[in-house]
């Protein structure tokens, strides 16, 4: 009952309480579902901790203390909360007024004015943040280690806290990245919180940085992925600072021989031992492990503390997407509160409590500060800090306005107007460069726009620099290292070989040297003083032209592309390997969808206003085609037509208006447009949006004029060109040797010390084609005949027989082939080029040794393995499980699957789901026959699915080299 002498006047009355908001917890089963706990108390979380773990945590004890079990709160999907019992208590001490005053703001209502509103809902904010820190997230972590746990988060997605500062409370921060296409909620741009995940473990001194790895949407999933075709995604996500994959996701196979068996729902690459290349996909797993383990060594490279400020909530900044993206060739940290107020300066660099050191802190955005952060900004630039970036626009705390008003004011405007240690208006790239401070690696492509990423750690005086190429293209690099002084090595992640970097030169701070990128390639280029090499040199010369580029590349494509408007044509195979969006439901932000086979650039900042750039996406769903300008993509062409291995596209633009020829068919014709349309092959950079996708692409080219169907169809027909050899000149190890010739030449190599060394190379065998008359296998119950024999290799998807066109896991490849004597000799070399292979391979020769390629180039040094006169050659090719999930369809159903009448784009997640797991199954008994192989708890596929390419494709080579 309120008592009150009210003065006179109207008044409105508040009756403030609080009340659970009724958010149930998810993604749970139906037993282990209710309301959430409240996160802001740690009575509630210790009652929640005990409840769930008092009958589980003594099963966990063994594994618990060998360090094997961990518990992960996972990215933050719960809603908001605003209320706990305490809070009046817990606001009041930590800020110097009372909360009960400024209640009523809490209803929407203005107190004062609206700035000290907002002021005092800054603070409200705050609290919330330190709550969910203290009582939520550090508790976790006590109550993990009190039982020897490891403690994980993903702190991230929008919750009422700050995401650096509960990320520090853990044991491992971790990001997620997804494989493929979203198209059902924009999870593409969760790939951010890898980097923020790692900017936690540097602020800590942490070397272990987590992310949910590869998961997949119903599209992207569906048994299509397969090691070769994510390794471009790992790789990217090493470079932002990951080093250790946590896969989404494994499920648990209850019978011991159904397959692909179950599923979680419709989700996932199926990272389970009832796929395909479980077994073989071990190389794959190999190569993520030695990139974890040098990734771990040292200590983070970067140049740039980008400040993630003190407003909540939200998510931290990307500072890619602020006024102050980082240049190409500089690194960065995220920097939050905590870690900038403990930081000092040595020699001008800023330098966090644990020794991590930048060269500059940018400050993207004009946001209202406390004013211990800004008395901290002040004595770092009095100490040599330099800043970049925008003025704080006031307190942020109601209490900073009551009492630091005029010296917040006073402050601010000394440094950003009084110093020359802050710079607002110039352009990061300038202050960059008025401060010499070069970028730490850059590199320019013989095909212009290359999609290559890199990370730098040091480690007891070593520099390590992990290199990735994005696109599944070899690529020719000219790359310059911030390093002098030191020896480069190539460490090779896939075989652990280390081979001296023969060919590099150092001038001034820079190392130079050409990398060769294989498609999707990477590197670790190590720099160290323990590896000299007694030789290095400067160029090689063949033939007398240049080998290797010995200098950065021009990029002739805008002025090429300048002159071609309105008629031209794109001319290439495809091989896509996922579901494109196809519609503007699945569209996502202002790229529109995630991969392009040809980024449409905008048209309006390469040509001027009035100009548009064509692209095009390609999937096994269709094609998809765009037009770029004026800062936006616009969709101008769908066509909905499965994509059936690989394909001739013919898009021929006449007068503006696009025509699209499939397989030398004309399949649409698109509508003319107002602007002027220009090619836009090499025009996309990674800052744009680099042109890579899903799949493979062979044979690009625009034609600039219109050419005809006789001449669309003649292209057609040559079919799908070979793969190129990456290399002519490779550098190796040991052998007293230093490198391997692949071509018959002249070569003159010009060592650092002025010296040349001529070789002459004439023993080079013209490759020997065994592509004709193979004897393949498959094993039984495949579905598949025992054997067949191939006078010519061929995709299986292709082939008569229906139980080899659908079969799905590993045929054998099995022929004899025959060497002279002389083919064999002490510097000569004799590889096994398997040319196109789907998806693995495993090699034996004479049953001697096994080589796994699970990616281009598919090619083996076999020369110990083998003998004069007979040599039997086996080739264990393991393809994926479409092609015999869509065979099956193909026959009556044995079980019953959901389906609705949802629409649109979320209907995959309703439709497919077993509505009864049969009793054999459940039961553990062999599947009755019924005549279909498979069995799965989700259905993806149906009678009419595209089927995907499969086996050994070719062709198949033995080429030998030269070592000198």
């Amino acid at each position: 009952m309120l008592t009150w002498n009210a003065p006179t006047g109207n008044w409105t009355v508040l009756r403030i309480g609080h009340t659970a908001v009724g958010q149930q917890n998810h993604s749970a089963p139906a037993s282990g579902t209710g309301l959430d706990c409240d996160k802001f108390s740690q009575k509630a979380f210790d009652f929640h901790f005990e409840k769930m773990f008092e009958k589980l945590m003594p099963s966990l004890t063994g594994l618990a203390e060998n360090g094997k079990v961990g518990l992960l709160i996972d990215s933050y999907e719960m809603g908001l909360q605003n209320w706990t019992e305490g809070m009046i208590d817990a606001f009041d001490s930590r800020h110097s007024y009372s909360i009960i005053n400024y209640l009523p703001a809490l209803t929407g209502r203005v107190i004062g004015s609206a700035q000290i509103t907002e002021m005092f809902l800054n603070d409200f904010r705050r609290t919330h943040a330190e709550l969910m820190a203290v009582n939520y997230y550090q508790r976790f972590h006590e109550l993990c280690k009190k039982h020897k746990l490891i403690s994980y988060t993903e702190p991230y997605s929008g919750g009422v806290f700050e995401e650096m500062q509960v990320g520090q409370k853990l044991d491992i921060s971790m990001g997620e990245f997804w494989a493929g296409l979203t198209v059902l909620w924009p999870n593409s741009s969760l790939q951010r919180t890898v980097k923020l995940a790692s900017s936690i473990a540097h602020a800590k001194g942490e070397t272990v940085v987590g992310a949910e790895s590869f998961t997949a949407e119903p599209l992207s999933g569906k048994w299509q992925q397969y090691p070769y075709s994510m390794k471009a995604k790992g790789d990217l996500m090493f470079t932002k600072g990951l080093t250790r994959i946590i896969f989404h996701r494994y499920a648990h196979q209850p019978h011991p021989d159904a397959k692909p068996g179950m599923t979680m729902g419709p989700w996932g690459i199926h990272f389970d031992r009832t796929n395909t290349w479980w077994k073989p996909g071990k190389a794959w797993i190999t190569y993520l492990t030695r990139c974890q383990h040098l990734l771990r060594q040292g200590a983070p490279v970067a140049d740039l503390a980008y400040y993630t400020g003190e407003e909540l909530p939200g998510e931290t900044l990307i500072p890619e997407n602020t006024p102050f993206a980082p240049p190409p060739g500089y690194d960065y940290d995220l920097i939050n509160s905590e870690t900038l107020l403990s930081a000092t300066i040595t020699n001008a660099r800023l330098t966090t409590s644990l020794g991590l050191q930048y060269r500059l802190l940018v400050i993207p955005f004009a946001a209202p500060m406390s004013f211990k952060v800004l008395r901290k900004l002040s004595e770092l630039v009095k100490q040599g800090l330099f800043i970049v970036g925008r003025k704080p626009s006031g307190p942020i705390g109601l209490a900073d306005y009551s009492v630091h008003l005029q010296a917040f004011e006073d402050l601010t405007n000394n440094l950003w107007y009084s110093s020359n240690s802050v710079f607002e208006n110039s352009s990061l790239e300038d202050v960059l460069r008025q401060l010499n401070i070069l970028p730490d690696f850059t590199y320019s492509s013989a095909s212009g726009d290359a999609p290559v990423n890199y990370i730098h750690r040091t480690n007891e005086g070593d520099d390590i620099y992990f290199i990735a190429n994005q696109r599944r293209t070899v690529e020719q690099l000219f790359c310059e290292f911030r390093i002098n002084g030191k020896a480069p090595s190539f460490w090779n992640p896939d075989t652990g070989e280390i081979t001296p970097a023969r060919v590099y030169q150092s001038v001034g701070e820079l190392t130079r040297m050409s990398l060769t990128m294989a498609a999707s390639g990477s590197v670790f280029v190590v720099f160290s003083n323990k590896y000299q090499s007694e030789k290095s040199y400067l160029t090689i010369i063949k033939d007398g032209l240049p080998l290797l580029p010995n200098k950065r590349f021009e990029n002739t494509s805008l002025n090429s592309n300048r002159g071609v408007i309105n008629n031209f044509t794109y001319t290439a195979w495809i091989k896509p390997e996922i579901d494109i969006a196809l519609s503007e439901e699945e569209f996502f932000g202002k790229n529109l969808t995630d991969h392009y086979a040809i980024f449409p650039a905008d048209g309006e900042q390469y040509f001027g206003k009035g100009h548009g750039i064509a692209g095009f996406t390609t999937g096994r769903n269709g094609i998809a085609l765009y037009h770029g300008s004026t800062g936006k993509i616009k969709l101008v062409l769908v066509i909905k037509q499965p994509i059936t291995g690989w394909t001739h596209l013919a898009i021929v633009y006449n007068q503006g208006k696009p025509s699209v020829y499939l397989n030398g068919v004309f399949f649409k014709c698109g509508e003319g447009t107002e602007m002027d349309i220009h090619p836009g092959i090499g025009l996309a950079f990674q800052q744009h949006g680099a042109s890579y996708f899903n799949g493979e692409m062979e044979a690009l080219q625009m034609l600039p004029k219109v050419i005809e169907l006789q001449a669309i169809v003649s292209i057609y027909k040559k079919g799908v060109p070979a793969p190129q050899m990456p290399f002519t000149i490779q550098p190796i190890a040991g052998d007293n040797k230093e490198f391997l010739l692949w071509e018959n030449a002249h070569y003159t190599l010009r060592s650092s010390l002025g010296k040349e060394h001529r070789y002459t190379c004439t023993a080079i065998d013209e490759p020997a084609n065994i592509s004709d008359d193979w004897q393949v296998s498959f094993p039984p119950a495949s579905g598949a005949p025992a054997n067949i024999a191939l006078q010519r290799l061929q995709s299986l998807h292709k082939h008569d027989d229906p139980g080899v066109r659908y079969f799905s896991g590993t045929a054998i490849y099995q022929k004899t082939v025959s060497l002279f004597k002389d083919a064999m000799s002490s510097n000569k070399s004799i590889f096994l080029d398997l040319g196109r292979v789907e998806v693995i391979a495993v090699i034996k020769v004479n049953q001697k040794s096994s080589f796994t390629l699970w990616k281009p180039p598919y090619l083996a040094d076999i020369t110990a393995y083998l003998q004069p006169g007979k040599n039997t050659i086996e080739i264990q090719v393991t393809n994926l499980w479409p092609n015999r999930l869509i065979g099956d369809e193909q026959l009556p159903e044995e079980n019953e699957y959901n389906y609705t009448d949802i629409p649109g784009k979320f209907a995959s997640l309703f439709n497919g789901g077993i509505k009864k797991w049969p009793d054999w199954y459940v039961k553990g008994l062999p599947k009755p026959a019924g005549g279909r192989t498979t069995f799965t708890t989700w259905k993806h596929y149906d009678k009419n699915s595209p089927l995907l390419e499969s086996g050994l494709l070719g062709p198949v080579y033995l080429r030998t080299a030269i070592k000198i």
